[in-house]
């Protein structure tokens, strides 16, 4: 058994400072390691693209960069309750860069990169930068192991 921590609602903030999503301490429930894997590697292009999101509001939280702000702002996949991004080309753009590829775990850190470098921003870039794949998968598996919006996508 291992124990995870589950909120009503998940509020995941990445922050430069630590290792792994933080999600709030509103209580216990104990899963077993199957229940856990039994959704494995695979990832939504939503979920990658919320990770994304997460990665790069964490830098903000810290550096408070215009640009960056104004790009999240764009970007937020929380501000509506359908599956996208507050200006919906952004998340359309994304859906078309992945086009049918599969998306697991064990890749997306990659894919993420590639989707980053594609904006050709340094400011982007560097707010992407200060994660690294080790810290990401963790990141992920933490995200994915809780409800969360467009789990069922």
């Amino acid at each position: 058994m291992m124990e995870l921590r589950i909120g009503l609602e998940v509020s995941i903030r990445l922050s430069t400072k630590v290792d792994v999503i933080v999600l709030p301490d509103l209580g216990t429930k104990r899963l077993d390691c199957l229940e856990i894997r039994q959704r494995g590697n695979k990832m939504n292009k939503f979920e990658l693209f919320t990770m994304i999101f997460f990665v790069l509001d964490g830098y903000w939280d810290d550096h408070k960069s215009d640009d960056l702000g104004q790009f999240l702002s764009s970007m937020n996949p929380f501000l509506f309750e359908d599956i996208g991004s507050a200006v919906p080309d952004i998340y359309n753009d994304f859906c078309k860069m992945l086009g049918n590829r599969s998306i697991t775990i064990d890749n997306s850190f990659a894919i993420a990169k590639e989707y980053i470098s594609s904006f050709g921003a340094d400011y982007i870039s560097e707010a992407f930068g200060w994660m690294d794949e080790e810290k990401w998968k963790a990141s992920c598996n933490e995200y994915l192991s809780e409800p969360h919006k467009g789990d069922s996508e």
